[in-house]
């Protein structure tokens, strides 16, 4: 699973989990799209 270089990149896979729509996040994972959070760097507040 690759992982995102930001956050921002999570923002529309969050709103579909949140939403419910599961189907479309097996379709988010299958397409090679980031499910894991980017690794935390020095400075970062998240």
């Amino acid at each position: 699973m690759r992982r995102a270089t930001t956050y921002e990149e999570l923002l529309p896979l969050i709103q579909i989990i949140r939403t419910g729509r599961l189907f479309e996040v097996q379709a988010w994972i299958a397409s090679g799209k980031p499910v894991s959070l980017p690794e935390k760097t020095e400075g970062d507040r998240h």
